[in-house]
């Protein structure tokens, strides 16, 4: 009996992923750290509920019956842009990386959740603190296993990028649904930088979420709010200002919506505008309170800038950017922000990388 095109596809990637298991079971039976070994019992499952989720998500698209096959190939890369995510940030950087502190945080907490004793973050930003509290939770029913985490990080922006797509095809039927869900799976940031343990992973899967919820409004369907909702929720949880600029955006768009000569295409306008712009409103509170600033005017923003930009010159990726007073300037700053010069390594990231292998092992 001849295979269909996705059980072909789907075998071969079968193929890779069990050679890819065979060599973490090898590298597992050389050592003792249990971020090997529960990579081995947990990466598995990760692939098996994305490949389940893979196949129902393209039950829904019966028009496109290339989807699956693509989902399926783009997660295969999503793999690989995270072990080299992983590579870069615990070999290259020696454990330099947002990734670490999360980590190191959650893999010494877990076990005070798994009796009970929940602790609510090192008291850190808000959304740092948010992210040491999903990231002890998912060690709390893995272990300290942080290929795994990566994988699952990895997953919640995969995801994201399906929503995305689906937005898409919400607000534009008639566009070019392949040629965007090559571009939205497959760019290299995209396979790249939301694939760790980070606020980019989550905040992507959120973003997602809105994008439908807004398609969704737009196109006068149902779902539209519960989703914008918890969009909202899920993005301002750790980036409050990025939810006001989406909500704003969303205002905008609303206000500058055409509507209907009735007298109900009008109302409903009114009410999209009073809606979105509610919601903005209440992220700007938030997000003056995440930023530490009462004021909402010209002169907090700019020292709130100010004082973000000062702390780029600190830490293990810090380097000296060029003044942007002429558009002269931008060439040599893209050159600076993309092969920045190394500063050298320090020591203390090499002390928490220790300590990262230690809470590993003890597992």
């Amino acid at each position: 009996m001849s295979l269909s095109a996705f059980q072909a596809k789907s075998l071969v990637l079968g193929i890779i992923a069990g050679a890819g298991l065979a060599v973490v079971f090898a590298l597992a039976f050389s050592t003792d750290s249990y971020n090997l070994w529960g990579a081995v019992i947990v990466v598995p499952i990760v692939v098996a509920v994305n490949a389940v989720l893979i196949w129902r998500a393209a039950q829904h698209h019966t028009q496109s019956p290339w989807l699956a096959g693509l989902m399926g190939a783009a997660f295969a890369a999503k793999i690989v842009g995270t072990l080299a995510r992983y590579y870069v940030a615990y070999t290259v950087y020696d454990g330099s990386a947002d990734a670490q502190r999360y980590n190191l945080y959650a893999a010494y907490h877990y076990r005070a959740w798994r009796e009970g004793a929940f602790t609510w973050g090192t008291g850190g930003k808000q959304g740092t603190q948010y992210m040491e509290v999903i990231t002890t939770a998912i060690y709390t029913v893995t272990g300290p296993t942080t290929l795994s985490a990566f994988l699952i990080y990895a997953s919640f922006a995969f995801w994201g990028a399906y929503l995305l797509y689906r937005a898409f095809q919400v607000a534009l039927p008639d566009g070019n649904h392949k040629r965007y869900a090559v571009l939205i799976f497959f760019l290299p940031s995209m396979l790249y930088w939301p694939s760790s343990i980070g606020k980019e992973s989550w905040l992507m899967l959120f973003v997602g979420v809105t994008a439908l919820g807004a398609a969704k409004f737009f196109a006068h369907q149902r779902g539209a709010f519960i989703l914008l909702g918890v969009g909202a929720f899920g993005t301002a949880l750790i980036r409050p200002h990025v939810a006001v600029l989406l909500f704003a955006s969303l205002l905008v768009a609303q206000l500058f919506r055409p509507a209907t000569a009735h007298a109900t295409g009008i109302l409903l306008k009114l009410g999209g505008v009073a809606v979105m712009g509610a919601a903005a409103w209440v992220l700007t509170q938030q997000s003056a309170e995440f930023l530490g600033t009462d004021d909402f005017n010209w002169q907090a923003i700019s020292e709130t800038i100010t004082e973000a930009g000062a702390k780029t010159n600190i830490g293990g990726s810090d380097f000296t950017p060029v003044s942007m007073t002429s558009p002269l300037g931008f060439p040599a700053a893209a050159v600076t922000v993309l092969f920045p010069r190394s500063p050298g390594r320090r020591t203390t990231s090499r002390c928490s990388c220790r300590a990262w292998r230690a809470c590993s092992s003890s597992a």
